[in-house]
Formats: structure tokens, sequence, C-alpha cells
């Protein structure tokens, strides 16, 4: 009996070692596959760090550019509200000539059609040093550009005149009223 119960346990620890060398074969394995995962991972790692520092350094570009860009659209902004602004400057200009012109034509055909009319007074003042010319205008004010006329009839007239051809009001000073 004790013969049996020793085989029996040396069966049982024969089929145990068995059994033992078996899971340490598995662990072996194990130990193996994941020492070349550990392995491919650092590999990897190596070449994602090596990925990252270049997509990081191309992104410091595009900062870098985003930014040159940015500063060179805010120079072309300047530029293109400073054009603006001459632009509005010409514009108001020349309407503001074409409005002259149209006074000046509208004056000479006062002068044809009506012998009473003797011209804008700017026109008929000669300032006897050019230094002074600044002065007698600025003493005028808005009376330098009016029409000098002979009588209030011919100013009517003119005025009747500016209404029909439908051009800016203009000022007039008859001579016979203020003597």
């Amino acid at each position: 009996a004790q013969l049996t119960a020793d085989e029996e346990t040396a069966s049982r620890l024969s089929s145990k070692c068995t059994e033992l060398e078996s899971r340490l074969s598995f662990l072996q394995e194990q130990e193996d596959r994941g020492a070349d995962r550990l392995s491919s991972l650092k590999e990897n790692t190596k070449k994602n760090s090596s990925m990252l520092i270049d997509i990081e350094k191309k992104l410091k570009g595009f900062v870098e550019e985003k930014r040159t860009l940015r500063s060179r659209q805010d120079l072309y902004k300047e530029k293109i509200e400073v054009l603006n602004g001459k632009l509005r400057e010409a514009k108001a200009d020349r309407k503001q000539n074409e409005r002259e012109a149209k006074s000046l034509e509208a004056i000479a055909s006062m002068k044809r059609l009506f012998p009473g009319v003797h011209g804008r007074l700017t026109e008929l003042i000669k300032v006897s040093q050019k230094k002074y010319e600044l002065a007698v205008i600025t003493v005028l004010g808005r009376e330098a550009d009016a029409v000098v006329v002979e009588d209030a009839k011919t100013a009517q007239l003119c005025i009747q005149l500016l209404k029909e051809q439908r051009i800016s009001p203009m000022q007039f000073i008859p001579l016979k009223e203020i003597r």
C-alpha cells in the first residue's frame, strides 16, 4: 500500500512536473513574444518620435508663414485704405471740377445772353501783390465766387436760366443796388 501511494504520489508529481514544464515553456514563449513586441514598440516609438519632431518643425514653419502672410495682408489692407481714400478724394475733386466747369459755362452763357453780367468777383479783382491774394479771398469769403451783375433784374434773369439748366445756385451782386 505504501508503494502504491508512493507510486501515485510520484505519478502525480511527475504529471505536475510535466505540467509545470509545459507551463514554463508556454511562459517562455509568451516572454519571447512580449520581448519581440517590446522591441517592435521601441522601434516604432523612435520612428514616431522622429516623425513628431519633423511635424513640429513643419508646424513652426507654417505658423511663421501664417504670421508673415498676416502681416503682409495687414500691409496690403493699409495700402488699400490709402488708395480708397485717394480714390474718394479724386472722385470728390472730379465732381467739384465738373460743378466748377458747369458754373463757368453758365457764367459764359449768361454773359452772352445778358449784357449786364460782368463775371465772377474773383475774376474781376486784380490783387497788386501775390502775397495778398489769399488774404483778399479769405476776406471775401463766400462772396468770392459771386457773379457781379448790373442790376437785380439781370440777377433774376440769371437765376431763372440756372433753374432751367439745372445748375447749382449762385450768388449775385447787383451793382446798382449796392452803390
